[in-house]
């Protein structure tokens, strides 16, 4: 079975997010990946963004990943729930400060996960 490529829309948003991470702008990044979560619907490619943006220096955009994978749990009801885990718990042990974030969205895949 062959992959569909992503309607324009999404493609535009998908190259939209990428230009803001490289050019630093988190802002924008921030909210071009939430309109993502709630439009897209290549799941595996949001968890995807989300695990690269977990391991980026910017705390800003951590945090936004952080939140989009709680939303991902919530709108789609589903996701690789062991890397995610596995991912959120090593940022926890490397930002602290993070921490309580992180247990928010844990708490989302208790939630919403089933």
């Amino acid at each position: 079975m062959t992959e569909m490529p992503p309607p324009p829309g999404m493609l535009a948003l998908r190259r939209e997010l990428g230009q803001q991470i490289r050019s630093g702008d988190s802002g924008g990044a921030s909210g071009t990946l939430i309109k993502l979560v709630f439009q897209e619907d290549d799941r595996q490619w949001l968890e995807d963004k989300c695990l690269e943006l977990l391991q980026h220096p910017d705390i800003n955009l951590q945090e936004i990943a952080i939140t989009a994978f709680g939303h991902i749990a919530r709108i789609h009801g589903r996701l690789n729930r062991p890397i995610a885990e596995e991912a959120l718990v090593a940022l926890a042990a490397m930002r602290p400060e993070l921490a309580g974030h992180i247990d928010d969205t844990l708490s989302d895949f208790e939630i919403f996960l089933q």
